[in-house]
């Protein structure tokens, strides 16, 4: 009977290394995303990156969304708002203000976050990072093609002069908007992997024991 207790214990042992941990309520994602504020070592598992994504999406809301209602309200109803001075578009400045503050407090937390999703699924960070260049270039890219030509910043004729032949800009901006796409899209099908089970070289899983 004792090899047999033995063996059962051996098993034992086994299914506990591989217990799960209890996902992360809402606000023990936020704790934990801001404990790691600005720490890019380390695994972060779905439940604090999407719990940590729903955060950042309320939080957006709270601070723009009343500018977009006003916004629409004054569209609607056909004002001026450059020429219009009133408390409606002086509170909807003031959460514009605010909300650029929130934002930039909360750009370094959702980084570290998404790269610590990416190294639980086995990824590098390096993957964001290309991301973030690609639609920084797309975005310059577009501004120089559509703004100067479209924009009326330059004539025609000195647009052509700088960019040579239009439909060349054209298609890099369509093949870097596709590139960008692309990635973006990578960047979500992993956010959905399963974190890798054991350790792995960003370090030990957070759902995994």
């Amino acid at each position: 009977m004792e090899p047999i207790q033995e063996q059962n214990f051996e098993q034992t042992q086994q299914s506990m290394s591989g217990t799960v941990v209890p996902r992360l309520t809402f606000g023990q994602a936020i704790k934990e995303a801001f404990s790691k504020y600005a720490t890019l070592k380390g695994r972060s598992r779905r439940s604090e990156y999407w719990w940590f994504s729903l955060f950042l999406t309320l939080v957006l809301l709270v601070f723009f969304l009343p500018i977009i209602l006003v916004s629409s309200w004054y569209s609607l109803k056909g004002v001026d708002v450059n020429e219009t001075i009133m408390w409606p578009m002086a509170l909807a400045g003031l959460l514009a203000f605010l909300g650029s503050l929130v934002c930039l407090a909360l750009l370094i937390p959702s980084i570290t976050v998404q790269v610590r999703r990416l190294h639980d699924v086995g990824r590098s960070g390096w993957w964001l990072v290309g991301c973030l260049v690609a639609s920084i270039v797309f975005e310059i890219l577009a501004y120089c093609i559509l703004g100067t030509r479209y924009g009326n910043m330059l004539p025609l004729q000195e647009y052509k002069e700088a960019f040579a032949v239009s439909t060349f800009a054209g298609l890099a901006l369509s093949l870097l908007g596709i590139f960008n796409a692309a990635l973006s899209i990578t960047l979500f099908v992993f956010s959905l992997f399963d974190s890798h089970k054991g350790v792995n070289k960003y370090g030990p899983s957070p759902k995994y024991l």
